[in-house]
């Protein structure tokens, strides 16, 4: 499944015109005032899975016929050089790789989209770090990182779906993940690790995920002031290696440009 962000809500005529639509029913006030009938309101779930159905087989198979590439499901206990995709049989068909997919356990369905998702496509968890997020979940099971990975991928799981239960369980999980991030946070010798700061990028992607009200952006507010933090924290000795600088600019893309500014010392 591929996460398009939240759909617009309004009719056919305001979205064709990038206004705000009450979503009045039967028709909108605004093409009442228009004296225009109103073209109605479209099932978002319908559009989310026949969309996400067509476009997967699609953009997979028309992979597979040029590079031959297939993606394949992420299990940890796959040979340390696979990678979140790899090749292998391009005639390996899409449906019967969907049908394993229902047997799998939820933690490796929640990575799987997590992997699929917000590594290979998403803006903040680029592909750069894609190396490092696959270690960390295959090599680190019950890690701060491990959580938050599952939680992620639960969390756009329960957006696509709308399933009240996988956004519980995704709650759960982000819970560990960051009882677990604050117990590293509280050690010397881990707080600075590239580990921790994995953590910390992972669960600002769930908060910014899943966050519904203003009571729930005070999360944020304290997430963005913790990454500033941490960045700081970490000083000069984490441009030392690639993975440092990399998870350098990951935290810096969360964090607001009135925050971000105050890192100018920082390499800025």
């Amino acid at each position: 499944m591929v996460y398009y962000g939240k759909l617009s809500k309004g009719c056919e005529r305001c979205r064709l015109r990038k206004v705000r639509c009450d979503q009045r029913q039967p028709g909108c006030k605004r093409c009442e005032k228009s004296e225009t009938t109103c073209p109605g309101y479209r099932d978002l779930g319908q559009i989310l899975f026949r969309d996400e159905s067509a476009r997967t087989i699609e953009k997979v198979r028309r992979d597979a016929r040029v590079e031959g590439i297939d993606v394949v499901r992420f299990e940890r206990s796959r040979s340390p050089c696979a990678s979140v995709a790899q090749r292998a049989n391009p005639t390996l068909s899409l449906e019967s790789s969907l049908t394993r997919s229902l047997q799998q356990p939820l933690g490796e369905m929640a990575a799987d989209f997590f992997f699929n998702n917000f590594v290979v496509e998403g803006p903040i968890l680029s592909d750069n770090n894609a190396d490092f997020l696959v270690s960390v979940y295959r090599d680190h099971p019950e890690s701060a990182a491990f959580h938050a990975i599952e939680a992620i991928g639960l969390a756009g799981l329960s957006n696509v779906s709308r399933d009240h239960q996988l956004r519980l369980e995704a709650q759960r999980r982000y819970g560990k993940a960051l009882a677990r991030t604050n117990n590293m946070l509280c050690d010397t010798a881990q707080a600075t690790s590239d580990l921790a700061a994995m953590a910390v990028l992972l669960l600002g992607q769930f908060e910014s995920m899943t966050v519904e009200s203003w009571d729930q952006y005070n999360r944020l507010v304290v997430h963005v002031e913790g990454a500033s933090a941490l960045v700081k924290l970490r000083g000069e000795e984490q441009f030392e290696r690639e993975s440092g600088i990399r998870l350098y600019f990951a935290l810096r893309m969360q964090i607001p440009c009135q925050e971000a500014a105050k890192l100018k010392w920082v390499y800025g």
